[in-house]
């Protein structure tokens, strides 16, 4: 048995063209989240392998080139967990181990933190996310941040764009932020993959809410403060400057 941690990496952006090869301190940007992503399989103590899935080649050659894998996957996914879903039946199919995990790392996360990437590889599944506690001195009006409401279970209750739970009294909630990176086993991969829509999840534009619609718990593991992914070129530049040094 061992685990496949993709890296899905589609070459159009509507905001950054040819998102995954923009340069980050001389490395391209899916190269760093892949060696992001492989050193966070070398910590968990897993055995398996990190690959990028891809609808471009260039993408796949500059993997290559830099010492990784890579799978070229079709074109038309609507969402990165579809195009995981490929990669990894692509990986099965010319393996002859058994996959028990598989781990899905956007490939514009350059900054992912690798222990991050440790703990959901450890997760019992057989579905799983990450969540992080905000501080009370975030932007609630920044809506890339995704909120996430736990239950005593540490499952996910509801996801939103929203700052949720909203403050009615003068009793001030702990909100949540969500971390975009997933843990599925191959069987929950293949059925959500599988789901219609919700109509939750087309308000929200949020894909995990069709998950919840549709009956499927998913399982809450908090972790450290994370950085946030790279959807601007003003991401670009502050991720630049994080690798510089620069405040």
């Amino acid at each position: 048995m061992s685990v496949l941690v993709v890296v899905p990496a589609r070459r159009d952006s509507e905001r950054l063209p040819l998102k995954p090869l923009v340069d980050l301190g001389g490395v391209p940007m899916v190269v760093r989240t892949f060696r992001q992503a492989q050193e966070g399989l070398d910590r968990s103590g897993k055995r398996g392998a990190v690959v990028v899935a891809t609808d471009c080649t260039e993408i796949a050659q500059t993997v290559e080139s830099n010492g990784g894998k890579a799978i070229i996957t079709r074109d038309l996914h609507v969402s990165g967990t579809s195009r995981c879903l490929e990669a990894a039946e692509k990986w099965q199919a010319q393996s002859s181990d058994t996959l028990s995990w598989v781990l899905n790392v956007q490939g514009d996360e350059p900054l992912v933190n690798p222990d991050h990437v440790a703990v959901l590889l450890n997760s019992p599944g057989p579905l799983a996310t990450l969540y992080t506690p905000l501080s009370s001195e975030s932007d609630l009006e920044d809506r890339s941040v995704c909120y996430v409401v736990p239950d005593a279970q540490s499952r996910a209750l509801y996801f939103s764009r929203w700052p949720i739970p909203y403050q009615r009294t003068e009793h001030a909630p702990v909100r949540y932020k969500h971390l975009g990176v997933y843990g599925y086993t191959p069987e929950v991969l293949k059925a959500i993959s599988a789901l219609p829509p919700a109509d939750n999840e087309r308000a929200e534009s949020l894909e995990q809410l069709r998950w919840l619609h549709h009956g499927y718990p998913i399982l809450l593991h908090e972790v450290g403060e994370a950085h946030n992914g790279v959807d601007t070129w003003e991401d670009v530049l502050r991720v630049r400057a994080f690798l510089a040094g620069r405040p």
